[in-house]
């Protein structure tokens, strides 16, 4: 699986705590996405970035993996998130030319 874009959308923002996140995977905690808040505002969606973030152009995954959220500082309480994973599955990774 190559995934090419992490996001994560605020549905309900957290309000009474001030907190953020990493979101990562076993490689890295935080090569998608560092220092996320989780108190935007409704809709607010954060991506992964090419130009700050280790896996902003994409990670390539030849085995099972997960995408993991850590949240810094203490636990959420109300907020409700949505984690956006795009990606290609890749069938056959051998490149064959025909030329």
């Amino acid at each position: 699986m190559l995934i090419t874009r992490v996001s994560l959308m605020v549905v309900v923002a957290e309000g009474a705590n001030t907190l953020g996140c990493d979101i990562g995977d076993g490689d890295g905690t935080n090569s998608y996405d560092d220092a996320v808040s989780l108190n935007g505002n409704a809709k607010t969606i954060t991506r992964s970035l090419e130009a700050t973030d280790s896996y902003g152009i994409g990670k390539y995954y030849s085995a099972d993996d997960t995408i993991d959220i850590t949240v810094l500082d203490a636990s959420v309480d109300t907020g409700k998130y949505i984690l956006i994973a795009e990606g290609f599955h890749i069938e056959n990774p051998t490149v064959i030319s025909t030329l």
